[in-house]
C-alpha cells in the first residue's frame, strides 16, 4: 500500500519519529509506531510537530498510547481536531 494514503507532511512527520524504522519500509495504514520506535518521548515530540505543521491542537483527552497506537489511529484524531 503506497505511503500517499495520507499526506505526504503528515507521513513525513511520522516517519522522522520513527527511529527503528527503515526507510525502505512503507508507512501503512496499520503499522505499529511503537513497534517501528515510537516511545513516549517520540510521541510528545510528534505531537509537537503535528500540532505545528498542521495547526491544531491535540487535547490532553487524546495524548494516549490508543492515539498514537498507527497512522490510522492518529489520522482518525487529526482530522477529527480539523473538522470541528
Amino acid at each position: 500500500m503506497p505511503e500517499t494514503i495520507f499526506p505526504e507532511q503528515f507521513i513525513a512527520t511520522i516517519r522522522a519519529h520513527l527511529k527503528l524504522l527503515s526507510a525502505d519500509v512503507t508507512i501503512t495504514p496499520d503499522l505499529d509506531l511503537v513497534a517501528a520506535g515510537l516511545d513516549s518521548l517520540a510521541m510528545v515530540s510528534l505531537l509537537m510537530d503535528l500540532e505545528e505543521s498542521l495547526e491544531i491542537t491535540i487535547p490532553d483527552s487524546k495524548l494516549n498510547w490508543e492515539t498514537f497506537r498507527t497512522p490510522q489511529s492518529l489520522w482518525a484524531t487529526v482530522t477529527e481536531l480539523k473538522a470541528a
